[in-house]
């Protein structure tokens, strides 16, 4: 069982959006784990109320995970109309699709899903 390690929900967040839970853990624990979701305690609410305080980290987060052109194998975010998108790409094709009337609710699904956190 992992140790408890208590990882203040900013950081967290932060982490995860800039690609670099490793580096917290590793600050905190000594090591980076192989898989991070134990000491990752952080919740769906936590992710929306992040970005809603912090809605420019939203949108830009929307940007770069749009401009990923490839369709292979990877989760995309996409406006749809007047809401968006979140599903996975098997082989070019949609599965697993969720829909939002919000960016923050579409950004902050795709990042916890990013980490395995569905």
């Amino acid at each position: 069982m992992a140790e408890q390690v208590l990882i203040p929900v900013k950081l967290q967040v932060e982490a995860m959006l800039h690609g670099q839970v490793d580096l917290l853990l590793k600050a905190r624990l000594g090591c980076a784990p192989v898989d991070p979701r134990p000491y990752l305690t952080v919740t769906r609410a936590d992710v929306e109320q992040y970005f809603l305080q912090h809605p420019d980290l939203a949108q830009a987060y929307y940007d770069r995970q749009h401009a990923i052109t490839t369709n292979h194998d990877i989760h995309r975010i996409e406006t749809d109309g007047q809401s968006y998108r979140v599903f996975a790409l098997d082989h070019g094709k949609p599965r697993f699709e969720r829909r939002f009337d919000t960016l923050t609710g579409a950004v902050s699904e795709h990042l916890l899903v990013a980490y395995g956190m569905y």
